[in-house]
């Protein structure tokens, strides 16, 4: 989760980069926040129940869905943008005290949720980045729940899948199977 928050933010943070230094701030916080959300998406989506529980979630395909998110967003970014302007513009104007106060409130959320999108698909991305980098790595499209396969070297029929624990493992179908001497 640290690592997504530190993504969001470096993220958001360079997309705000000539914005004045109160915007660049809040922008930076609410990439961080999407970027620990992102970081831990992938998982929420598909928990790891066992070792081979990566899917389309974890998939290359997502990752690819990820990096034209962070394209995309600069036009959100921009309308996030502008709706805090003009919030603060309407903030100016008005005789209530009320009124200044959720226009303020609401051209603080807007800048948040601007960083928010620049770091909710840095955190998504680093999460995959990470995953495929560990020795089971991310599937191209899906994964196995969606693919009709075992494990390499798993599919004789002595063995049987053992979801004790919440594991994916292989185990010998007969607890009196020697695996010291497979019978043949």
């Amino acid at each position: 989760m640290g690592a997504g928050l530190a993504a969001g933010a470096v993220v958001a943070g360079y997309k705000a980069r000539n914005l004045d230094q109160q915007h660049l701030l809040l922008e930076v916080v609410g990439g961080g926040i999407g970027g620990m959300l992102g970081a831990i998406a992938p998982d929420f989506l598909e928990p790891a129940l066992h070792s081979w529980h990566r899917s389309v979630a974890h998939s290359g395909a997502a990752g690819f869905g990820g990096a034209f998110a962070i394209q995309q967003c600069a036009t959100w970014q921009q309308r996030c943008r502008l709706e805090a302007q003009r919030h603060d513009q309407l903030r100016a104007i008005t005789q209530d005290d009320w009124a200044r106060f959720w226009h303020a409130a609401m051209a603080f959320l807007w800048r948040l949720l601007s960083g928010f999108v620049a770091g909710l698909p840095a955190g998504y991305l680093l999460h995959l980045i990470l995953d495929a980098a560990s020795p089971r790595g991310i599937p191209p499209l899906v994964g196995p729940y969606w693919l009709p396969r075992e494990p390499p070297g798993c599919a004789a029929p002595e063995f049987a899948l053992d979801r004790s624990m919440g594991s994916n493992c292989l185990a010998p179908a007969s607890p009196t199977w020697d695996w010291a001497r497979p019978s043949i």
